[in-house]
């Protein structure tokens, strides 16, 4: 349904207005549609006008807050891994903690990833000279 959805606002995406109190009624709608216990059928609404809303307003603040190293696809990349060592060496049955040591460590391949491998790839990728079509 979701996807249907997606599409919808894809066709229409020149229509759609995402006006900037939306982030303050989102929340309220949420809290309605689960005081009223129709949360499931809201869901169709609030999910898209969120991810909606934080695709189009939220790009310019996350560029702001976050540093120019991006350490995103080596946390994806390395976080199963290290939990899985984690787990291996940590007999803890507290996620929690398990979660905490996992996220801190997995820092460190992250950053390694970033610095040794993926900044240098993304440099080599600007410095490649750009073919011409063959006439």
């Amino acid at each position: 349904m979701y996807f249907l959805i997606g599409l919808i606002c894809y066709r229409y995406r020149y229509r759609i207005r995402i006006p900037g109190y939306l982030v303050l009624l989102l929340p309220v709608a949420f809290l309605v549609s689960e005081w009223g216990h129709f949360s499931d059928l809201a869901s169709f609404v609030i999910i898209p006008a969120s991810v909606l809303f934080c695709a189009v307003n939220g790009t310019t603040l996350v560029h702001e807050i976050t540093p120019s190293a991006d350490f995103s696809y080596g946390l994806y990349l390395w976080s199963f891994p290290t939990q899985q060592i984690v787990v291996n060496y940590i007999y803890s049955d507290k996620a929690g903690l398990i979660f905490l040591l996992t996220l801190g460590l997995t820092f460190i391949p992250a950053a390694l990833s970033w610095y040794l491998v993926e900044n240098r790839a993304l440099q080599a990728k600007e410095k490649r000279p750009q073919l011409r079509p063959l006439q």
